[in-house]
This record gives structure tokens, sequence and C-alpha cells, in this order.
């Protein structure tokens, strides 16, 4: 493993520790496990049954799950059907199976409901910036109008009935890892459901959603991490049975060069890292899937019009913290939250 990657695992299996607090019942016992290289994130799955080997099964075919539904939905996997509709772009369409035309639907939706500043198509500008590797740079800004031209989430095609999705221009491609996390928990939390599973944890690096409640009966407590010191947690939410909650921050992946901060959350409509007024945006949802585009999209979208798009949202919350330390947040939120 490289030095890079033992630095990403060491950080991201501290948030994991640092996300949450629990407490196991007298009458079940608790199997947890925590692995690196699925979605090149850390898993942190935690179980409350009966057995060990009840919970190590649980937790084995969980992760086999998440393993497969990757191999769907991630475009770096060569042959997966995201690599093949973008190799196809321009040219046909491309039978994909039911997670990757449910996630690209559902892509499309939030991008329409919060005018664009989700996209799934800004994967030329993603790719030119090179984030979080070590080609990461800064274009000059004839490149990155060049790809701005490639960049347009309404162009997407998706035909429901023959279960097909295209690209109607040669040069676009689809990015589905703002969305993909979410719906891999959501679909393993449902896979613990058919189990028997009643209370279970899972974070898939920050991707958080609870199922049940805690053994004890008490909310689950889920910290928020203080965006300018990761080791630290800024404030904790008190989580019910059966939520999500996703944190988009531009302390996750970034790059400083002239005293500027380069961070992975691209505005689709300027090409550049969105600066709007986050440090970081968490939101809390009924689904994984809904916190993860919401907290990107609030992310670009900046603190007042994020709040606004909230309170018309059943079940959704958000808690914004911006560079200087300031807390916003939604109504529903107010009088739970912890700040530390």
């Amino acid at each position: 493993m490289s030095a890079r990657n033992k630095g990403i695992l060491v950080g991201l299996a501290l948030a994991a520790l640092l996300a949450a607090w629990y407490f196991a019942g007298g009458d079940t016992v608790k199997v947890e496990r925590q692995q690196f290289g699925i979605m090149d994130t850390v898993i942190s799955a935690r179980v409350y049954v009966q057995t060990q080997e009840e919970g190590d099964w649980a937790i084995d075919s969980v992760l086999s799950l998440m393993e497969e539904l990757e191999g769907e939905l991630s475009r770096h996997i060569p042959g997966s059907p995201v690599d093949e509709i973008n190799r196809k772009a321009g040219r046909e369409a491309v039978a994909v199976p039911e997670s990757v035309l449910f996630v690209v639907q559902r892509a499309l939706e939030v991008g329409a409901e919060t005018g664009g500043v989700f996209d799934i198509t800004v994967t030329p500008l993603i790719d030119l910036w090179a984030i979080g590797t070590e080609r990461a740079r800064v274009p000059a800004e004839v490149e990155i109008r060049e790809k701005l031209a490639y960049v347009d989430y309404t162009q997407v095609q998706v035909d429901p009935a023959a279960g097909q999705v295209f690209l109607p221009r040669e040069g676009m491609a689809l990015d589905l890892g703002g969305v993909a996390k979410g719906y891999i928990v959501d679909q393993s939390i449902e896979a613990l459901k058919d189990m028997g599973v009643e209370s279970a944890y899972l974070d898939a690096g920050g991707d958080i959603r609870v199922l049940g409640s805690r053994p004890d009966g008490k909310p689950w407590r889920i910290g928020i991490r203080h965006p300018g010191e990761r080791t630290k947690i800024f404030a904790v939410l008190p989580l019910g049975p059966d939520l999500a909650v996703v944190t988009s921050g531009d302390y996750q992946r970034f790059f400083d060069e002239g005293g500027q901060r380069y961070h992975h959350i691209l505005d689709p409509e300027t090409g550049y890292p969105a600066w709007k007024g986050a440090a970081s945006v968490t939101v809390i949802a009924p689904d994984t899937i809904t916190a993860d585009l919401l907290s990107t999209a609030f992310f670009v979208l900046g603190v007042e019009e994020s709040l606004r798009l909230t309170e018309g949202m059943p079940g959704v919350e958000t808690v914004i913290i911006t560079p200087d330390l300031e807390v916003h947040m939604s109504s529903g939120v107010r009088e739970t939250i912890e700040l530390q």
C-alpha cells in the first residue's frame, strides 16, 4: 500500500471512529468490522444481533453486495456499465442494470430540483482538475472552457422502458461518485432488513445510515467533523431510527496552490471548485442517496438557497458550517444539535 493510501486509510478510520457513539444492550451482541477498498474508502459496519456468527454472516453478505454494486456504478472499473456508457457516448445507447438506471434518474431529478448545481456529466472537469491524485493542478481558463462544453445533465437520455442510458455527444461522460455510495448504503440497509437485522449502523466514508434504534432505545449520535481540525468533532446530531446523514466538505480532497485551497466539489457552471461560503454541509434525510446528493448540491448552491430548499423538503434537515465557523441550520435541527 502506498504512503498516500495508508494516510487515507488512517484518516478515514479516525473519521469513522469519531462519527458515532454507540451502546450495545444486554440482549444482543455487537458485531463490527472495518474494511478498506470498496469504493476506495473505509466501510464501517456494526450490527446488533443474537450471535457472533449471525453478525459475521450479515456483514459478509453486505460487503459482497457493496462490491457487486460498485462494479455496476463505478466508471473507474473497466467494462462496467458506466464505463460502457462513457465509451459509447455519441454513438449508441447502453443497456444498464436497475441500479444504474435508478441512480442516474435520481441524480437527474436532483439536478433539476437544484438548478443544475448537481451534474453527473461534470466528469471531464473532474478529470481535468484531477484533485485527489498526484496529477492535481489548476487548469488554464481555456482548458476549463473547453471541458465545460461537455457538461450538461439535461442532455443525458434515459429510456426506462428499454433500460438504456445514452450520452448524445462524444466527449461527454458520467461520474456517479456523488451519488453511488448513498445508493449502495441504502441497498445494504435493505439487505440487512431482509436478513432480520433490526439494529445496525453503516458508514461508507462518511455516508451514514442507521437501521432501527440503538439497542438501549436512545438516539444514535453522529459527529460532524470540525472543518479546520480533522481530529475534532464540531457538533453532534442525535439521529432517530432509520435515518441517514452525509457531510460534504472542502477538507476531504484538496490541494493548495498560491495560498488558495482547491477542493474536489466542482461548480458545473464555472468549472472551478465551488466557493459559496460553505466549509462543510451536512444533510439528514430519510435515505442515504438523498442525503448524498443534497450535501454536494447544497455545498455548490450556498447557504441561503440551500436552507430555503431544505424547508420545503419533508424529512430533510441541513447544517452548514462556514470557513469562519459560523453555523447555519434548518429549523428542524436547531433544538437538537449539540455544538461542541
